[in-house]
């Protein structure tokens, strides 16, 4: 066995040396991780906040341009039959047919009794063609000189299915997202709370001899004793050494 006070200064020597290097590495790789998490923190946090936002503003927005309502405006629906005055009178200057609904504009603002039963100014107005049609309402309109567009209508069934079916798939793929993430920020997720991350080692297991390892032989000699020791330490007490309280291992293998 060496000397006790030279053993103890050339472990400490080596300890300290080990810690420096230790803490270099740490600061290397603390300062590496944090620029890493750092981005992709500010991106899940606030960028998929404003991401969920723009498409909740879309969805109001094209739901809102379907109902004639919404956010970005007020379109009012008003009678057929105020439809047909206004028209009559010569103050409508162009509408545009989709299907069996017509959007238009007003030459002058009116005052509409909306269905809603809000009485307000509007210049712009949508009402829906009766069920048996109105076969003088082209002709009506080209007398007048109103300015005519259409299209054809469209499925409403596939319509309102990317209405109403969309943002509720949007909302779970941004809950499953936000969630991989959340797991992926807690190691291996919130859902593993409570269970036992230890493993079971076997010594059969272990297939490393201090033989496969090339060098290192100061250190292979320092963990031979303590293997040593682990295996006898009678022997150790019956030459009066005194037992370390514990061993710290640094560096790889």
């Amino acid at each position: 066995m060496p000397d006790d006070s030279s053993k103890n200064k050339s472990a400490g020597q080596g300890q300290e040396q080990r810690n420096g290097q230790d803490q270099r590495k740490g600061q290397g790789q603390g300062l590496g991780q944090g620029q890493g998490l750092g981005g992709r923190n500010r991106f899940g946090r606030v960028g998929w906040i404003y991401v969920f936002l723009l498409l909740m503003l879309l969805f109001f927005y094209v739901t809102g341009d379907r109902t004639g309502g919404g956010m970005f405006g007020s379109v009012p629906e008003i009678e057929y039959s105020e439809f047909r005055s206004q028209l009559r009178a010569g103050n409508v200057e162009r509408v545009h047919v989709k299907g069996d609904e017509v959007r238009g504009e007003l030459a002058q603002s009116q005052v509409f009794l909306a269905q809603q039963g809000d009485s307000t100014a509007y210049d712009r107005f949508r009402t829906v063609i009766p069920s048996f049609g109105d076969e003088g309402l082209l002709a009506l309109m080209e007398e007048q000189g109103v300015v005519v567009s259409a299209e054809p209508e469209g499925d409403g069934f596939w319509w309102y299915l990317l209405v109403f079916a969309g943002p509720l798939i949007l909302l779970i793929l941004f809950g499953y997202v936000f969630l991989q993430r959340m797991q992926g920020a807690g190691g291996r997720g919130m859902m593993n709370i409570g269970q036992s991350q230890a493993h079971l080692q076997r010594p059969e297991d272990n297939k490393t001899t201090f033989e496969m390892v090339a060098g290192l032989d100061g250190a292979k000699a320092e963990l031979r004793e303590v293997i040593e020791f682990l295996k006898n330490p009678d022997h150790f007490k019956d030459l009066g050494a005194t037992l370390p309280k514990g061993i710290l291992l640094l560096g790889p293998p």
